[in-house]
């Protein structure tokens, strides 16, 4: 071998010697070159994707006691915050005026029903209506007896006539006293005659004066009947007035429709008012519901039933249970506070399980009240789970995060799937087992050595 190649391959070997020298200084003191970091492993477990927001407490269905007629009300006694029972005098009109109305009526009733029995009384009317009809019979008859006699004296005077007429033609023969007497026959015929004809006459006037009385009783009795009508329907409005003067008594006394607390008091001290005049508001605490204003592109992924927590300091150090009643379905526009326009509808949470007396019992729980919730959207198990803070946003809005591999600090892609507060689900660039780093230092670039504090799994 040459001198040339001799002293080349001892320059060789010398840089190689150099070489690893330096590379063991780098290994062995990256340790004290390396930033301290929080870390956490990679796992698998369950995830719950959730809609977290403030809403408020509410009762949709209150109900609203109010005065049922004009009247002077009495001083309220109950104040908001009171407990009321189903069936419980919590308001009432003074009812002295009604008191006395009730009574006018009642003795209007009376008159009208001692009035209708005097209408329909009509034994005395009857009676004269017999008597004129049975007199019209009577009478008939002596009228029709009273034309034979007519009929007879009629017979008479013409015979007593044509005897006069003879004796005169023949006044020769006959002496004047026979002529006399014949003429004064004729004249008592006539003269009775006359007087039968004048009975008949006023036989007839008296079957008219008897009809035509029957007829004036049978009348005065059907204006009776018509005038025990008109007291019926006089007693039936009274009795209509009647009833509703007992109703409005009846009412005067305001209970309270539920189990349940009051809302609000209207009124507090005694004074006149109109019907209608709002005096207390009460509900039901098993009605309390809590709305949330969403976002509208958020409440299209929330269906009915689903999970909720409910959660704040108006519900003590607990998580509370709920589910998801109804979605409205009308949504409304709404300013943010960062000016804003927004789209929004209500979502109506109900309390499990009893809670919401249990919380109004134990914290005071009311209707307006704030309290935070979180929705639950989607959930899934045996998913790829990192902490919430260990991934971020890229320069064009890609998921990015450090995983840690032999000591230094690696940036990589990854696909993420459901995500909240806490966890994070990975669909794509880790695997289980893996070391993550925890919102790292600034300083930190892919290719940094990392030295992990805590090496602790995902939140569960």
């Amino acid at each position: 071998m040459s001198n040339g190649m001799l002293t080349m391959s001892r320059k060789l070997l010398g840089f190689a010697a150099l070489l690893v020298m330096g590379l063991g200084a780098v290994l062995f003191a990256r340790p004290y070159f390396a930033v301290p970091c929080s870390a956490a492993v990679v796992r698998v477990g369950e995830i719950s994707e959730y809609i977290d927001l403030e809403a408020k407490t509410r009762i949709e269905r209150t109900y609203k006691i109010a005065t049922p007629i004009p009247g002077r009300v009495a001083a309220v006694g109950f104040s908001a915050g009171s407990r009321v029972e189903k069936g419980q005098v919590v308001a009432e009109l003074i009812s002295r005026d009604l008191a006395n109305r009730l009574a006018e009526l009642t003795a209007t009733v009376k008159r009208l029903e001692a009035s209708i029995l005097e209408a329909e009384y009509v034994g005395v009317e009857d009676a004269e209506v017999k008597q004129s009809l049975k007199m019209v019979d009577m009478m008939t008859d002596v009228e029709s007896a009273r034309k034979s006699q007519v009929a007879v004296r009629s017979s008479e005077l013409l015979y007593a006539g044509l005897h006069l007429k003879r004796m005169l033609d023949a006044k020769s023969i006959y002496p004047d006293e026979e002529i006399e007497a014949a003429q004064m026959q004729r004249d008592v015929k006539h003269a009775e005659h006359e007087r039968d004809q004048y009975d008949r006459l006023a036989s007839a006037d008296g079957i008219d004066v008897a009809a035509h009385r029957a007829e004036r009783f049978r009348n005065e009795i059907e204006r009776k009947k018509l005038f025990a009508d008109s007291l019926r329907f006089a007693k039936a409005e009274a009795d209509s007035r009647l009833e509703q003067v007992r109703l409005d008594q009846a009412r005067s006394r305001m209970e309270s429709p539920v189990d349940g607390i009051v809302l609000e008091r209207f009124i507090s001290d005694e004074r006149v008012l109109p019907a209608g005049a709002d005096l207390l508001e009460v509900a039901t605490l098993d009605d309390l519901e809590i709305i949330a204003e969403v976002l509208t592109q958020d409440a299209a992924r929330i269906r009915p039933a689903a999970r909720v927590e409910i959660y704040g300091p108006t519900v003590g150090n607990e998580n509370v249970a709920g589910r998801v009643r109804r979605i409205e379905p009308r949504a409304f526009t709404k300013i943010s506070s960062l000016g804003v326009e927004e789209q929004r509808v209500n979502v109506i949470i109900g309390f499990e399980n009893g809670d919401a007396r249990r919380l109004n019992e134990a914290y005071s729980l009311g209707v307006g009240f704030r309290v935070r919730v979180k929705i639950h959207v989607e959930q899934k198990t045996g998913a790829l789970l990192v902490p919430r803070f260990a991934i971020f946003r890229g320069p064009e809005a890609q998921w990015q995060i450090y995983a840690v591999r032999f000591g230094v600090a690696h940036l990589l892609p990854v696909e993420v799937g459901l995500l909240n507060d806490e966890v994070a689900e990975i669909t794509g660039g880790l695997t289980e087992g893996e070391q993550v780093l925890l919102a790292p230092d600034s300083s930190v670039r892919s290719g940094t050595p990392v030295k992990p504090l805590a090496m602790r799994p995902a939140p569960q």
